[in-house]
């Protein structure tokens, strides 16, 4: 887990546009925030000359772009950065600028209770986790269908069970 960090980013959906404002943004006495303005493609941090908050267990931005600004100390910019975009098949480009990094602390006490929440919801999202969890809770309920019609209602949790023996006895 990685403490928030406070960052300026620009987005550009074409590579050559995004070299071209990097070489800007690395000049010296760049004003990163104005280039921010003039050039980026995200409307949410655009008008404060791309700022944005955020930690590793933010969604807002893309893990390649949260990985390249934790690598990066304070003030620097980093290389383009190409991330997977929104519409399936298409690339964005990040520049990104650190401009504050909140300290890693050495006491795992001021991050539980953030890392249960990134946890749970990390959990709570994955598919294969939450049917893994019902089959073995429906599984030591021990229930039984007795009604036909309602015989495979919970094949997905379970794998089966009982269901193979009403088919196996034909007709």
């Amino acid at each position: 887990y990685t403490p928030d960090v406070t960052a300026q980013i620009i987005r550009l959906d074409n590579e050559d546009k995004a070299k071209e404002i990097l070489e800007k943004a690395k000049a010296s006495g760049a004003d990163f925030a104005q280039l921010a303005k003039d050039n980026s493609t995200d409307e949410k941090t655009k008008a404060n000359g791309g700022e944005i908050t955020f930690d590793s267990a933010s969604t807002e931005v893309p893990e390649q772009v949260k990985k390249a600004a934790f690598a990066l100390d304070v003030n620097g910019v980093s290389d383009v950065i190409k991330a997977t975009g929104t519409q399936a098949y298409s690339s964005q480009y990040y520049i990104v600028k650190l401009t504050k990094k909140t300290e890693k602390s050495s006491n795992i006490d001021d991050y539980k209770e953030k890392l249960k929440t990134v946890i749970l919801t990390q959990k709570q999202n994955d598919a294969t986790f939450v049917q893994s969890i019902i089959g073995k809770e429906l599984q030591a309920a021990n229930i039984k269908v007795k009604d036909q019609a309602f015989q495979n209602i919970f094949t997905q949790y379970i794998g089966g069970g009982d269901s193979s023996s009403s088919s196996s006895s034909k007709e």
